[in-house]
This record gives structure tokens, sequence and C-alpha cells, in this order.
């Protein structure tokens, strides 16, 4: 069995996990659903395709959040990348880009007088019978677009852990500040906490207030001809469409809301913002192909992953694929500083420190990466650690600035004994080889109670449950940052108390368990790591 045996260049051979994975879905009997757990270093996206085409499937759409693995499906795989309308330019105004794009020909005069960029791409994809595109634009032609991506062999979802909150977020109905404004609306008074029958009351009448309001608003836009100013052209055809497409959003939720009504949340935003509470039945993923494969390193349960997403488990196979690196080379100890829980978190904060403080001491020319699950964490480490001048940390909302994630990246990257202490780095970046020679989990990376939409699915049916899969999805993506293939390692300490309650999970990917220790042989891994340094002084 080689890639070239299913049409697939550029690949020598298949990895013995791949094989593996391979035989197990040629006897899938026509399964809908093939759902695969993989780490790092078992080649998903090989994997992804290979499996569409060892089941006879022609036509293929991937789709993936990240860029990176875009760039690598297009690069490696020869598919063609599609992207939403506004990332094309207007044929006859391509010097007018991005201030004039195909999404404003769409709906206006301009559409079929000029060459069109996003028409061709299309025409390319089906040409092809392998296209690209992100989760967000998948979302999009799969529930409002025309049918000519509807009908393909097989979607493969890499990143598939994510798909619950893409659907809940591209579900959501956002009313901007401005947008209220212009409404000449307030919020509502209920956040929906209480009875249904008391969200349903209490919001119908503000959700028909605005679908009326944003129709208003619709009508009054005047569109000047594209051919006398194109500029403003498009942005009153922007203008129009925010207002029609929020007008209809609108008019989903209320209708949803009144045949389920616990099932929405207003949450705190700048604005209002409607969310789902789950995101099964409210946006199509999965009728517009013959197979869907779905990947990630972090599925947990498939139990719980087929009832997040509305999948038959009875359509589905899952697969639980090991890890291929040895686990002496991705030890994760556990080396408990305290409870960091919101009860605790004050008293153990000075002793975490302390801790960080150790460990760093025992690693003075490697690069450290520590993860804080919050940016008040993050804040006081910094404050508060005598290693300061090694550390680089980041805030929310400062991009483009020296106190953005960016930036301090950047200032890992050319320190090299650096000290990164990161609020949200977790997943989708890569810090291989003496980027991270060393990780820490200062905190377990709970779901946050006070977001109303985890409030509610958490206090809902098998909330429990569902919670206690994101938390362990985060805190095994995270602790993956440093390993990433085969000839590299990360030392792992969580210093976290309140990882114990986890440590034995059955949920824990196996390969992931195999590689936890505890204080003692945390101990005697400093002592590896201080030896090791002297030696380099």
């Amino acid at each position: 069995m080689k890639p070239s045996d299913y049409g697939i260049a550029g690949f020598d051979s298949f990895r013995p996990e791949q094989v593996y994975a391979l035989s197990q879905i040629a006897k899938s009997n026509d399964k809908r659903y093939i759902i695969i757990q993989a780490p790092t270093g078992v080649g998903k996206t090989l994997l992804g395709v290979a499996a569409a085409r060892i089941l006879g499937k022609r036509t293929i759409i991937y789709t993936c959040h990240t860029k990176d693995l875009q760039d690598q499906m297009v690069n490696d795989f020869d598919a063609v990348l599609l992207q939403g309308r506004a990332n094309y330019p207007a044929g006859d105004h391509e010097e007018l880009f991005p201030e004039v794009t195909c999404a404003e020909c769409e709906h206006s005069d301009m559409c079929g007088t000029c060459p069109c960029a996003y028409t061709e791409a299309k025409r390319s994809a089906k040409a092809r019978g392998f296209a690209c595109l992100n989760t967000a634009y998948h979302l999009n032609i799969t529930n409002h677009g025309k049918r000519e991506f509807m009908d393909w062999d097989a979607c493969i979802f890499d990143e598939g852990d994510l798909l619950e909150s893409a659907v809940i977020g591209y579900a959501s109905v956002d009313f901007t500040r401005r947008t209220l404004s212009e409404l000449g609306m307030d919020a509502p008074e209920h956040k929906g906490t209480g009875k249904g029958e008391t969200r349903v009351e209490e919001w119908t009448p503000w959700l028909n207030k605005a679908i009326v309001g944003l129709e208003s608003l619709s009508k009054s836009v005047s569109i000047p001809p594209a051919r006398i100013d194109p500029t403003r052209h498009a942005r009153a055809v922007r203008k129009r469409s925010h207002y029609e497409r929020l007008a209809k959003a609108t008019a989903a939720m209320l209708a949803d809301l009144k045949k389920h009504p616990d099932s929405w949340v207003l949450v705190d935003s700048d604005g209002v913002t409607f969310k789902p509470v789950y995101a099964h039945g409210h946006k199509d993923l999965w009728d517009h192909a013959d197979v869907s494969i779905i990947m990630s390193a972090t599925i947990i349960s498939h139990d719980q992953f087929c009832e997040d997403l509305g999948i038959d488990i009875n359509q589905s196979i899952y697969l639980d694929l090991p890890c291929p690196f040895p686990a002496e080379n991705r030890p994760i100890y556990f080396y408990p500083a305290g409870s960091m829980s919101a009860k605790m978190k004050q008293q153990t904060l000075p002793k975490l420190v302390k801790r960080i403080d150790e460990i760093a001491d025992c690693y003075p020319f490697d690069r450290i990466l520590i993860h804080t699950h919050t940016y008040d964490i993050a804040k006081y480490i910094c404050a508060n650690s005598r290693l300061g001048d090694r550390m680089a940390t980041y805030t929310s909302g400062y991009e483009g600035s020296e106190r953005s994630k960016t930036a301090a990246m950047r200032r890992h990257r050319e320190k090299s004994n650096s000290i990164l202490v990161a609020p949200s780095l977790d997943r989708g970046v890569n810090f291989a080889d003496d980027l991270a020679r060393c990780q820490i989990v200062a905190k377990v990376p709970f779901p946050y109670l006070g977001d109303r939409q985890v409030s509610a699915r958490f206090h809902g049916k098998g909330g429990q449950v569902w919670y206690r899969v994101q938390t362990i999805r985060a805190f095994v993506q995270a602790t993956g940052r440093g390993m990433r293939h085969m000839g590299d390692w990360c030392d792992t300490y969580i210093l976290d108390d309140d990882f114990r309650g986890f440590r034995q999970s059955h949920l824990i990917p196996e390969w992931w368990r195999e590689a936890v220790a505890g204080e003692e042989a945390a101990r005697a891994a400093l002592e590896r790591a201080a030896q090791r340094a002297l030696a380099r002084a």
C-alpha cells in the first residue's frame, strides 16, 4: 500500500499508523462518518486524503480553520484554495480592491459585466475535483450558497474538535453597538438565565421590532450606479447586505426560539449577541457529501462528539490512533504548587511563581512556554517572578503594538532563553525544537462558567461530561505545542493541583496518559535539566 496507488503524488510511503487506519476505513461498510483521533506526527492531512481515495471518492472538499493547513493542502496536494467573495477583486475595478470586491458584484449591476476571479476559482476547484475551504466559508456555502458544492463525494474536516464552536459562532446573531444605534434600540433586559417561557416572552417583542427596523433600514439604503462611482456603490451594497443578512438571521433565531425556548442565551458583548446553546440542529454540515471524514488530535469522546454535532453514531466509525513520538521525549510531570481554582487562586499564586522560578532555573539556556489560560495570571507571573527579564507576554486587543501576541512571539524567537508567558497559545502554533524545550501549565484550562453559553451548556443535558471533554481537549492541545516531530523533545510540568482529578480519566487519550509522571519523577527531571545546563555553561 503506497500513496501513489491512490493517485497521491509527493509521498513515498504511508506511516504505520496511517496503514492501520486505512485498513480499518476500507472495512467501514459504507459508514457516513469516519472520525479519527490522531495526535501530531501521524500525518492527518495525508491520512484524510488517502481515506477518501481508498473509499473510491473522487471529488473532495477539505475544510480547516487555519491558513497554515490551507497552504499545506494547496502545496502538497494541488488543491484549489477557494475563499469567500470578499477575498477577490472585482475584475473591472482591481485597483480598488479591497474596497471593491466580488462580494459587492454579486448584489449589483456590476455582476456579469467583468472577468470574475471568484467564478474562475470555483470553476478551477470543480475541474480539479479538490477544493480547500476554511470552516466559516464552508458553513456559508452549504447553508446559504448555490448548489455548486453540495454534491461532492467526500468532505474532510481537519481540526474537527473546533466544529462545535464554529457552528455556534456562525449561528449566533450579533447586533453591534452601531446597528443598535441605527435601530434606536437598547439591549433587551432579560439575559436568558431564568425559565424558557420568560425568555421567549421578553425577547420576542424585541426581536420582532429589530426585524422590522432592519428591513426598513435596508430599504432606505440608496445605491448609486457602479459605473459612476464603484466605491460608493460597493459601500452601499455592503450596508444593505448587512441589514438583510441580520434580519434573516434574527427571523431564523426567533423561529427556533419559539420551538426550543431554552436553546438560546444572550451573552455580554460590545452590543447584543444571541448564541445557541447547542450546535446540533442549527447549521448543516453533513448533507452535502457521501462521506464526512473528521480528524483531530482531541476528539476525546466519540459519544460526546457525535452528540454535540448531531452525528448518528451508528453511521460512524471511530479510530483512536497512538502517538508515534516516544513517551520519553514528551514527558508530562504533575508537579503541583496548589489549586488554581477561583477559591484558592490567590493563596496559590505566590507558590506558583516560586515553582515556576524553580523550574526555569534548571533551564537557564532554553526557551520555555508557560500556559496561563488567563491574562491576569500571566500578568501576575511576569510582575512577581525574579526571572522577569527573561519573560515576554502580551495583552488582548493590542495587535500591531509591542504589547501584542505577534510582538511577544517575535521577542521569544529572538531571545535564546526567553520565557513566553502565554494566556492563549494552546493551539494553532508550533514551538518545535529550541522554541520550547520546557512547557509549564499554570492552570487547568476549564471553560469559563461566567460565559452564559458555557454555563447553559454545562447545566443542560450531559453538560458535565461536555465540560470535562472541553477541559481535556484544551490541556491536551496546550501540552502538544512543544513536541512537533520525531526528533523533537520537550519536558512539560503541570502545576495546578486541580489536574489531580483528571490524571486517570478514561477520557484522556492513552498516548497522552502514558507520558504522565508524578512529583518524584519531576524532581529527577529537574536535576537532569540542571546537570545538562551545567555542562553547557
